[in-house]
């Protein structure tokens, strides 16, 4: 699957979504953004106990949890210290991409969190090909259950409130194309994360 950010503006797409939100948002962010924590506090305090009980899971238990085909496995990138066991680790895979994403939460410009998104996404498939030693374009099946990962890993406590927030403030231009589809992709994440058998631990027994 081919994915190019949107990183810069033409001429044709200049318009009050992306000439004037960027000049604007920053002196009114701080209140806005309170505003739409307080409105999704609930969805994302489900979010948030999802997020912690597979916290307690290895880097391997997650990924194979979430059912991550096991030739993606970053195994290298997995330092063990004596004595130490893969099932052990916990949050060295896929690390470019998490720490990228956590940028998601750090601007008030919905732009720069759309950017963030697709700079996330390219971080997630940089470090397939290198599993595999060759370029790899991720078919949904393949990038659901890692974004899935890498978004729990992110621990963005508010993400919810955050996802709304770029949805509401997005260009209208964007519905239907790959800005929207990573942006229900991401949303998928969030709600896969708040199903009862996650936010209870129920999977911890069985792994």
């Amino acid at each position: 699957m081919q994915i190019n950010p949107p990183l810069s503006v033409c001429r044709e797409e200049i318009n009050c979504y992306t000439l004037v939100l960027p000049l604007i948002m920053p002196a009114f962010y701080p209140e806005l953004s309170m505003l739409y924590m307080l409105y999704h506090e609930k969805d994302d305090a489900l979010y948030w106990q999802g997020v912690v009980h597979l916290g307690l899971l290895s880097d391997t238990k997650l990924l194979e949890f979430l059912d991550v085909q096991k030739h993606l496995w970053p195994l290298k990138d997995l330092h063990l210290t004596s004595n130490q066991r893969y099932s052990l680790v916990k949050d060295q895979c896929f690390l470019s991409a998490i720490e990228c994403f956590q940028k998601i939460s750090t601007t008030a410009d919905p732009r720069e969190k759309i950017d963030t998104m697709f700079r996330t996404f390219e971080e997630i498939e940089k470090t397939v090909s290198r599993v595999l030693n060759k370029d790899y374009k991720l078919p949904m099946d393949d990038l659901l259950p890692l974004l899935v990962y890498v978004v729990s890993r992110a621990r963005i406590q508010h993400l919810g409130a955050e996802l709304h927030l770029i949805r509401d403030m997005m260009d209208p231009e964007g519905e239907g194309g790959i800005t929207d589809f990573l942006l229900t992709a991401l949303e998928s994440c969030f709600q896969h994360v708040q199903k009862q058998e996650i936010r209870q631990g129920r999977f911890t027994d069985s792994l």
